[in-house]
């Protein structure tokens, strides 16, 4: 059963990255500053690779950047209202620095969301107005990050009963653990 259900979440998180309105396209991530504030925000998945490492896209002078350079480890937050399953992951955080993958991702970037890497202000920095934005041309500010899993829980609402289970990320394997919902 419990293999049944990696598979099943493996497809799901694969489906959130190519079809459009899939609820796992978008997920909350979470990082701690230096004082152990957390900080929420919704990011996009943009690839989830066999190792079921999860690729999302920022601005590299983002706080959440910074975040993560001072503390990796990071969580997230996936729900599916349609299937009432709930998936919380947790593992490090790495900026790709290789030349290579970082053009292999700006080229799947579409020219309406390529301009958001753009602007000449970081992300968060204070504006008089919003129609502030100024845009450099040929000058992203482009990151690509990779998620680590190091373990899942897996909750599904299911009557006549809940089921959760915790995956552990152990060498290449993924060891498993039945919990009380």
């Amino acid at each position: 059963m419990e293999r049944i259900i990696l598979e099943q979440l493996k497809n799901e998180l694969f489906s959130g990255v190519k079809k459009r309105g899939h609820p796992f396209r978008y997920f909350t991530l979470g990082t701690v500053d230096d004082k152990y504030c957390p900080h929420l925000r919704t990011v996009v998945l943009r690839d989830v690779t066999d190792a079921m490492e999860l690729v999302f896209f920022t601005d590299y002078r983002s706080q959440k950047i910074g975040q993560i350079r001072k503390n990796p480890l990071v969580s997230g937050l996936f729900y599916h209202p349609d299937k009432l399953m709930q998936v919380q992951i947790h593992g490090k955080a790495e900026l790709t620095e290789d030349d290579r993958t970082i053009a292999h991702y700006w080229g799947q970037v579409p020219p309406s969301s390529a301009k958001e890497y753009t602007t000449s202000k970081a992300p968060s920095s204070a504006l008089e107005k919003p129609e502030d934005v100024d845009y450099l041309k040929d000058s992203p500010h482009f990151c690509v990050v990779k998620i680590v899993l190091r373990s899942i829980t897996y909750l599904k609402l299911n009557d006549p009963n809940h089921i959760k289970v915790h995956y552990t990320k152990v060498g290449d394997t993924w060891q498993h653990q039945f919990l009380v919902p």
